[in-house]
C-alpha cells in the first residue's frame, strides 16, 4: 500500500500504449522509467539526464551493470523515446538524454557546446512516424495524439479507416495536431470535407442517394438513439 501523500511521475501517453508493445527487454523498461523519474525531478527548462547519473543511480545500479544501462538507453533512444547528445567538454564525451519532444530537444541542443557532436534524433515530438511501430493503424494515431478511445469513438474510427485512404487519415491527424485541435470531431470534419469537395484540387467524390440515405440514418441514430421509420 502506498503511503498518504505519495508523489507521482508523469509518463507520456504513447509510452503506455503503442510504444509499450515495442519494448521487449525488461532492463530497457526499467531504465526508461527511472530516467523519466530523473527528468521529472529536474528544475528549470533544461530537463536533461546524463549517463553518469543513471549508472550511479542507487536503484538502477543495484539491478544493472553500467554497460547494461547504457545499452538499454541506446535502445530507448533508437525507438525515439529519448533524444541523445554528447557533451564534449568532459575528458570523455558524456552522453546526455532528454525526452524526445521539440521543447526538450531544443534545450538539449542549447546545453551542448558548438564543438560537441550531436547524434541524430530519431522520431518526432508527436511520434507519428516512430520506426518499428504499426503505422497504418488509426487507433495508434488516436491514442498517441488525442487520448483514450471511448467505445463510440472506436466505432467512428473503424468506419473512417474503411472509408478514407490511409494517407488522408494520417494527414488529417497531423493537421489537427499542428493546429492544436486534438479532437476527433475536427479530424472527421477534415476527412468529410476532402471527401465531398476533393483534396489538393481533385474532383469531389460523387455520392449516390443510397449513400446519403445511409448517412442520414446513421446521424439520426447517433443524435436520437433510434432509427426513423423507413416507410
Amino acid at each position: 500500500m502506498f503511503p498518504s501523500g505519495t508523489s507521482f511521475t508523469p509518463i507520456p501517453n504513447p509510452l503506455l500504449g503503442p510504444l509499450l508493445t515495442s519494448i521487449e527487454d525488461i532492463n530497457e523498461l526499467k531504465c526508461i522509467l527511472r530516467c523519466l523519474w530523473h527528468i521529472h525531478k529536474k528544475k528549470g527548462p533544461a530537463r536533461i539526464v546524463s549517463l553518469t547519473e543513471l549508472t550511479t543511480d542507487p536503484v538502477l545500479s543495484s539491478l544493472l551493470a553500467p554497460n547494461e544501462i547504457q545499452s538499454a538507453m541506446e535502445a530507448a533512444t533508437r525507438k525515439g523515446i529519448f533524444a541523445k547528445g554528447l557533451l564534449a567538454s568532459t575528458r570523455q564525451p558524456e552522453p546526455l538524454f532528454a525526452l524526445n519532444t521539440a521543447k526538450d530537444r531544443q534545450s538539449l541542443e542549447k546545453t551542448l557546446s558548438k564543438e560537441a557532436p550531436f547524434e541524430p534524433i530519431i522520431g518526432n515530438d508527436s511520434l507519428l512516424d516512430t520506426p518499428g511501430l504499426p503505422q497504418k493503424n488509426i487507433f495508434f494515431l488516436y491514442e498517441t495524439n488525442i487520448g483514450m478511445i471511448s467505445p463510440l469513438v472506436a466505432e467512428d474510427l473503424m468506419e473512417a479507416e474503411k472509408q478514407y485512404p490511409w494517407q488522408w487519415i494520417q494527414e488529417a491527424f497531423k493537421i489537427s495536431v499542428g493546429l492544436n485541435k486534438r479532437n476527433w470531431r475536427y479530424i472527421s470534419s477534415i476527412l468529410d470535407r476532402w471527401s465531398k469537395e476533393g483534396k489538393n484540387g481533385g474532383k469531389p467524390r460523387r455520392h449516390s442517394k443510397e449513400d446519403d440515405r445511409k448517412r442520414f440514418i446513421k446521424e439520426y441514430n447517433t443524435r436520437r438513439g433510434q432509427i426513423p421509420s423507413q416507410q
